[in-house]
């Protein structure tokens, strides 16, 4: 069984930049999947590849209404599980919360 809500971690320039579209705006480290974490997974994830930033934007998403395919599985070559969405993209419709968070 899949979450209810999962969470897409943005630069606020990214976050800025898709205010008034239909869908979040993505870099290109999302163009095979969208990258997804769990509640406990954002602090790490957002240290990690968003060190040069001091603030990031943590995006809360209600799983059902994510389109494509949300597949819990592990990076290559590693063995930690994350999810990420495949065929299918971030509606606004799909966020339930939005909060910033210190980058630590």
């Amino acid at each position: 069984p899949f979450p209810s809500h999962v969470y897409k971690i943005l630069p606020p320039s990214a976050w800025q930049s898709c205010q008034g579209q239909e869908r979040l705006s993505l870099g290109a480290d999302d163009a095979d999947f969208i990258h997804l974490a769990e509640p406990d997974q954002v602090a790490r994830i957002a240290a990690k590849f968003f060190a040069g930033e001091p603030r990031v934007i943590v995006v809360e998403l209600d799983s059902t209404k994510l389109p494509g395919r949300l597949v819990h599985e592990a990076n290559p070559g590693g063995a930690t599980l994350y999810y990420h969405l495949y065929e299918g993209y971030l509606p606004f419709g799909a966020v339930t919360g939005v909060k910033t968070v210190e980058n630590h």
